[in-house]
């Protein structure tokens, strides 16, 4: 049986070999003129599945046995994408395999499209080891314009640049069950903010999303705003180390008075001074439903601080401030303090730094600590 089985692999191989050259001697394709349908289909039936990774280009010399072979591959793709319920960057490696081969990715992408286990893609890093992240993350932007299954998306760490941001933003234009992405160290920068931004405002789906070191700049996050006033669905969002100045802090300001799903914002290592944080302190009077603002690493002063203190005496949603790490002295933090003393569920994180001490204050429960 097994010698059998061998010569009819021998046999198939053989034929869609001669089928090939066949075609290329005559610069035609061979289509059902040599070969008919039932044939080729017998034949790709028995090519083993490491063997067609090697023979696949033979398709695309002729669409019938094409077809047969993307069956083939496509029940394979399927089998093994139902055993995953992450996509990660050991199961992504063999997709850089495609670069050259249609009917390898043709096989693959409707398999990805078609699969109901895999609800978590994590490609963290993974430009760091194979140095193709773009192609990746293009053929899987084009997976997602169909998936049904796919929830959470980590593409932090990949340096991936418009184009593959661009095909992403596309895909989330039309996608409907993406909740998280994570875009985090990839310096995109504003034009690549642009696109997703446009996508953000037709979402429907997405309630976080991490923008960390991207340096989308006032210019990123003015674009931004003007998704958020309109966004109705995303609850936190991370911009942490975006060389954001007072003027974007301006914008996001004004989307912030509008909007009313967001509950929590990251602003960490910005270059927000007084001017920014007054702005931010204006919304912050109308707003509802923020409960958690993060504006650690800053330039923050006293001035700053009153701003927000005179905020913080009519806004009851807000219960979490970070303040660390910024320019605000004892003076800032008591008028701080002072403007919650009949709060009692804010904390208030403030480190003073000056010519090297370090000092800790803390509002909580309504008291004042140091």
């Amino acid at each position: 049986m097994k010698k059998n089985s061998n010569n009819k692999i021998a046999a198939s191989i053989f034929l869609l070999a001669s089928s090939v050259v066949s075609c290329q001697m005559n610069k035609q394709d061979i289509g059902e003129k040599r070969l008919p349908n039932e044939l080729l289909c017998e034949m790709t039936q028995f090519i083993p599945i490491e063997e067609k990774y090697s023979i696949a280009k033979l398709g695309c010399a002729n669409s019938v046995t094409k077809y047969f072979l993307e069956k083939k591959l496509y029940k394979h793709y399927e089998n093994l994408f139902n055993t995953f319920d992450k996509f990660e960057k050991k199961h992504a490696r063999f997709l850089l395999t495609f670069y050259n081969n249609p009917i390898l990715r043709s096989a693959a992408v409707k398999a990805l499209k078609e699969n109901r286990t895999i609800t978590t893609i994590n490609l963290f890093g993974f430009n760091r080891v194979f140095m193709d992240a773009t192609f990746i993350l293009k053929t899987l932007a084009e997976v997602l314009k169909e998936n049904k299954t796919i929830t959470t998306i980590n593409l932090a760490e990949n340096a991936i640049g418009y184009t593959a941001v661009e095909a992403l933003a596309e895909a989330l234009k039309v996608n409907k069950t993406i909740t998280t992405i994570n875009l985090a160290e990839n310096a995109i920068g504003y034009t690549a903010v642009e696109a997703l931004a446009e996508a953000l405002k037709v979402n429907k789906t997405i309630t976080t999303i991490y923008l960390t070191g991207n340096d989308i700049g006032d210019a990123g996050i003015e674009t931004l705003a003007e998704a958020l006033k309109v966004n109705k669905t995303i609850t936190t969002i991370y911009l942490t180390g975006n060389a954001i100045g007072d003027a974007g802090i301006e914008a996001l300001a004004e989307a912030l008075k509008v909007n009313r799903t967001i509950t929590s914002i990251e602003l960490t290592g910005n270059a927000i001074g007084d001017a920014g944080v007054a702005a931010l302190a204006e919304a912050l009077k109308v707003n509802k439903t923020i409960t958690t603002i993060a504006l650690a690493y800053s330039a923050i002063r006293d001035a700053g601080a009153t701003a927000l203190a005179e905020a913080l005496k009519v806004n009851k949603t807000i219960t979490n401030i970070k303040l660390i790490y910024n320019g605000i002295t004892y003076s800032g933090a008591r008028m701080l303090a002072e403007a919650v003393r009949n709060n009692t569920a804010i904390t208030i994180e403030i480190i003073e730094y000056n010519e090297g001490n370090y000092t800790n204050y803390t509002i909580r429960g309504g008291r004042f600590y140091t």
